[in-house]
């Protein structure tokens, strides 16, 4: 087999996120009600588009969730019936539903078909209800071939695109009042599938969650890449820092082409942070009412508040650190041999430790 054709019906296909006729949903809703009583068949028929196969999911989620069983079996372009051995049927023909999505690939030849009829008849033989989908264009002697074992009622459910005025309904309840105006007209024509439809909305359905702080997806990609800018920011800052003692001991020594050397990779640096800047501006993070979105603001604030910061004075932390050193170094001058020991410890001891703090921030 190409893939598993026997399988359970996708649980977020539902009713509730299918586009249907208001009276189509009203018998279907009352179909439901009584499990399809005294139906031997049921039959989904729809153009491309229209959502044969969601509808045909949605009935069988509805079904299991009142607790009746049902069999699916969903088939793909180059599926074979006939590799369906007892063992992957497993009694499903005493189901008392059983579900049949895209048929039409198991109708291509006639052994296939043969070994899908015989199926059908045992489906029968045990009074289940066959539910399956098919297109419009399916031919005549097909459906006779297939419904031929049933022979109690059968119910077709005839599945179009919707209409200009059903389509500007649906929109309106996934958009706002405002996008719904701005749309192009020719979205609501009425010869636009039902597919077509929804995925021309999905652009605008987009950006809507994104101005609300619903697109959870868009927010998951933001919150990573603060987290990488965030890493190279650190690591940058901390190059900087680093650096700078670095130069100023070339200087000294007047190390003139080493300092020109030093020049350089303190350009790089800054163009480093001047590129971090630009992409955090690009993530375009807005405040926004959930709280996830707000968590991404405040995050995305912190690492601008500390690019602007560093501008001003990288150095903060090596000039601190030197101006305690000066300090301690003052003290040690005044030590004698009479000064109490423990003032002498001390001393020496904030000598060490402020010398290795200068230490981590200088390059070897």
């Amino acid at each position: 087999m190409n893939h598993l054709i026997v399988t359970h019906p996708r649980v977020e296909k539902q009713l509730s996120t299918i586009l249907l006729e208001p009276e189509l949903l009203g018998e279907l809703k009352h179909q439901l009600n009584c499990q399809f009583e005294g139906l031997s068949i049921v039959r989904v028929e729809s153009d491309p588009g229209n959502g044969s196969s969601h509808l045909l999911h949605a009935i069988a989620n509805q079904l299991r969730h009142v607790g009746s069983s049902t069999a699916f079996f969903q088939f793909k372009e180059g599926d074979s019936f006939i590799n369906l051995t007892s063992y992957h049927l497993n009694n499903l023909h005493n189901a008392p539903f059983v579900f049949m999505d895209n048929i039409h690939h198991i109708l291509a030849t006639a052994y296939e078909r043969d070994e899908l009829l015989n199926f059908l008849q045992l489906v029968a033989d045990n009074n289940g209800t066959f539910i399956y989908s098919c297109a419009t264009e399916e031919s005549l002697d097909n459906r006779l071939r297939i419904e031929k074992p049933f022979s109690g009622p059968s119910l077709a459910l005839y599945l179009k695109a919707l209409n200009r005025e059903d389509k500007l309904k649906w929109a309106k309840k996934l958009l706002d009042e405002k996008t719904v105006e701005e749309l192009d007209q020719a979205l609501f024509d009425d010869s636009l599938s039902n597919a077509n439809f929804l995925t021309s909305l999905a652009p605008y359905i987009e950006q809507q969650a994104t101005e609300f702080g619903n697109n959870y997806a868009l927010m998951r990609l933001q919150e990573e890449a603060l987290h990488q800018l965030e890493i190279r920011m650190l690591r940058t800052q901390l190059a900087i820092l680093e650096l700078e003692p670095k130069k100023n001991e070339i200087i000294r020594d007047q190390q003139y082409e080493k300092a020109a050397d030093i020049r350089q990779e303190q350009r790089a640096l800054a163009d480093e942070l001047e590129a971090i800047e630009n992409e955090l501006a690009s993530l375009s993070i807005q405040p926004k009412p959930s709280q996830k979105a707000m968590n991404l603001y405040i995050h995305s604030l912190k690492i601008e508040n500390c690019l602007n910061a560093n501008k001003k004075a990288f150095l903060t932390a090596i000039d601190t650190i030197k101006v305690k050193l000066e300090e301690i170094n003052e003290q040690k001058k005044e030590l004698t041999l009479e000064s109490e020991k423990a003032l002498r410890q001390r001393v020496f001891k904030d000598s060490v430790n402020w010398t290795n703090v200068l230490e981590r921030y200088s390059i070897n």
